[in-house]
């Protein structure tokens, strides 16, 4: 059916319940926000990580959906919670827009076609809540307030930053040529930086991800997991990459696990996307290259 009334959020993918270890469920549940190491105090100068304190936003539900193109702007048909989010976001939107194409079939510089695309709700901690009615906010606040409020092209948008890991990667049967690919980017900070798309809305700030406009590496190791994507268990985290002290220590903004889950068992989205142009690309600029931590890790890139 078209458009016509607002979706419930998290319908298609359950959180896992205490107490539950059925180890091949497909659900969600909370990765602790310590278990990911961020840029200390300091860091330009002692180059130092420490586990990140407290998310920012706290994982409230998780969707995935079937579509024959990629849906920018998910946010708009979710019924989403109005809360003051006193001067942030209320409600934060992860919308993955990951193809389920094979990457050495279809490629073009705007790529579209069959994708999945999967959205983490989240919302402001009471944590946060209570440092910005006391006008107190942490460094992290104040960074997550900059991104939100700059221009498209500034260079503060392009401070995206995500890690991804494959907690189980060991157990899980990858071919040869799979596992170095995962092994290349499991576990690396990576800062996501043209193929990233914003939307404000009431009470809400939305992050697109294209991973269909991803480099072609990165997008045949994604499409190798996705066939065994039913034995893996992810971790996912994003936060804004903190370059000077006063931005610094850097803290995630959210994070989430996601055991087994199987885009061939996951609904077609329940509504017809309204025919709204996806936000425009930021453009590359030689002026800013990738600065990522340990590491360089492009996912961006199209090295082949």
């Amino acid at each position: 059916f078209f458009f016509d009334k607002m979706v419930p959020a998290g319908e298609s993918i359950p959180k896992r319940a205490e107490g539950d270890d059925d180890a091949n469920k497909m659900c969600w549940s909370h990765a602790p926000a310590e278990s990911f190491q961020v840029r200390s105090l300091g860091y330009k100068t002692s180059q130092m990580k420490e586990p990140s304190g407290p998310a920012i936003y706290e994982m409230v539900a998780v969707d995935a959906y079937q579509s024959p193109k990629k849906v920018p702007h998910f946010a708009q048909y979710i019924d989403l919670p109005t809360d003051d989010g006193l001067g942030l976001p209320y409600n934060l939107v992860i919308n993955l827009m990951v193809p389920r194409y094979a990457p050495n079939l279809v490629w073009s510089a705007a790529g579209d076609g069959e994708s999945w695309c999967v959205v983490l709700y989240c919302r402001l901690t009471e944590d946060a809540l209570d440092l910005l009615r006391k006008n107190e906010p942490s460094p992290a606040l104040k960074l997550w307030k900059a991104f939100v409020e700059a221009e498209r092209q500034e260079p503060m948008k392009k401070r995206l930053k995500c890690i991804v890991r494959a907690v189980n990667a060991d157990e899980v049967g990858f071919n040869t040529a799979t596992r170095s690919l995962i092994n290349k980017y499991n576990g690396k900070p990576f800062l996501v930086r043209t193929t990233s798309s914003f939307y404000g809305g009431p009470h809400y700030y939305e992050i697109d991800i294209d991973i269909h406009n991803f480099g072609k590496t990165a997008r045949i190791a994604l499409y190798s997991c996705s066939e065994v994507a039913t034995q893996v268990t992810f971790e996912y985290c994003v936060v804004i990459q903190g370059e000077e002290d006063d931005e610094l220590p850097e803290q995630l903004l959210c994070s989430v696990r996601l055991d087994k889950l199987d885009p061939s068992k996951v609904p077609t989205i329940p509504f017809t996307p309204k025919p709204t142009p996806p936000a425009a690309p930021i453009p590359n600029s030689p002026k800013m290259p990738v600065v990522v931590d340990d590491k360089e890790v492009d996912p961006e890139k199209n090295d082949e």
